[in-house]
């Protein structure tokens, strides 16, 4: 993560992330443990999800797509429970930048309402199942931030969404 995040050398950062997954990712698969193949299989969501930014940053948009496609198959194997759900949400926030990387706004704003929709609703649950939670959900900031700036691009074709990104912004700040 440090490679990837904070010095963004994403060519180091594949190298290893592809070896990774050529070797290492066989081998725990080749356990016999139960175990081993659920942590191998989390491991492998992990090096496409890790891979997928680098190749969005990097601006390899097919790269990404082969990554996003090896990751949605391995969704359903992750755990399911609510301390996977951050993590999923910024899965789907990545998504969201690929699709804006290939310029598919308008498919992209729908993702991305959808995302902001299921952001509130978590953060509601939240607030109902624990007692004085003080929540910044930076989620739901980031959500509203990447419609703000997926509005902002489709302004051109119509100015309409002017104040709807305007409406995004001030949700991202607050």
């Amino acid at each position: 993560k440090y490679f990837l995040t904070i010095s963004r050398e994403f060519e180091k950062c594949e190298s290893f992330l592809l070896n990774l997954n050529e070797h290492l990712i066989p081998i725990l698969y080749k356990m016999p443990s139960n175990e081993q193949t659920r942590m191998a299989q989390r491991l492998e969501f992990d090096i496409y999800f890790s891979l997928d930014t680098v190749y969005s940053h990097t601006g390899n948009v097919n790269a990404s797509a082969v990554c996003e496609e090896e990751c949605d198959k391995l969704i359903p194997q992750l755990p399911q429970g609510f301390e996977t759900i951050n993590y999923l949400i910024n899965y789907r926030l990545r998504k969201i930048q690929s699709q804006i990387n290939r310029f598919d706004f308008e498919g992209a704003e729908i993702s991305c309402t959808k995302q902001i929709e299921q952001c509130v609703n978590m953060k509601s649950a939240m607030l109902l199942a624990v007692d004085n939670y003080d929540m910044n959900y930076s989620e739901l900031a980031k959500a509203y931030s990447m419609r703000c700036q997926i509005r902002t691009f489709l302004l051109r074709e119509d100015p309409a969404k002017y104040q709807c990104a305007k409406e995004d912004s001030d949700h991202a700040i607050n």
